[in-house]
């Protein structure tokens, strides 16, 4: 990174400053390598319904959303059991907005926690897993829901990641959102 010099703003909205070493050097004259400092760049969150939602977290249910559309739209005229695909598929989306409701809520709560943090986080993830489990469990021994299905709505969460950058470039092209700075 010697020699090079400029901002750098990552997709959670955190700027990154790169100095170059040798200039930081002649400034403090403390040897340290630290190129970058971050500065937290706090968004405004969406309104919704008169509550305030992250605005990341709302563009992943956004994300979320379209891909059970999608899903619904695309296979259910083939199938014969449309009812238990419909239920399923409904089932393992609401059971992934949980799990992104709870990522969100969990990266909040072990955010200031300090060296605890590694652990709670354990914690947590593992409580996302048992829960999942749990659907897919009570989906084995339904007859009206079928596990494809569910599995096919709990994989939305993968999904949702990936298009959130879309949905994001999509809301400020629409001017639902400011640009960014």
């Amino acid at each position: 990174m010697r020699g090079f010099m400029g901002k750098w703003r990552s997709r959670f909205g955190v700027y990154y400053d790169f100095e170059d070493e040798a200039e930081d050097d002649e400034i403090d004259g403390d040897g340290d390598d630290d190129y970058a400092q971050s500065v937290h760049v706090p968004e405004e969150p969406t309104v919704i319904f008169g509550r305030k939602i992250n605005t990341v977290l709302f563009e992943m249910y956004l994300g979320l959303l379209t891909y059970g559309l999608a899903c619904q739209l695309s296979v259910v005229w083939f199938l014969q059991d449309k009812l238990s695909y419909s239920l399923g598929l409904w089932l393992g989306i609401v059971t992934a907005g949980a799990y992104i409701a709870h990522i969100w809520w969990s990266i909040e709560q072990y955010l200031y926690r300090g060296e605890k943090a590694a652990g709670v986080a354990r914690g947590y993830t593992l409580i996302r897993y048992l829960a999942v489990a749990a659907v897919l469990v009570a989906a084995t021994f339904t007859d009206s829901l079928q596990l494809f299905a569910v599995f096919l709505g709990i994989i939305g969460v993968k999904i949702a990641a990936l298009l959130q950058p879309q949905v994001r470039k999509l809301r400020r092209r629409r001017g639902t959102i400011p640009p960014a700075p």
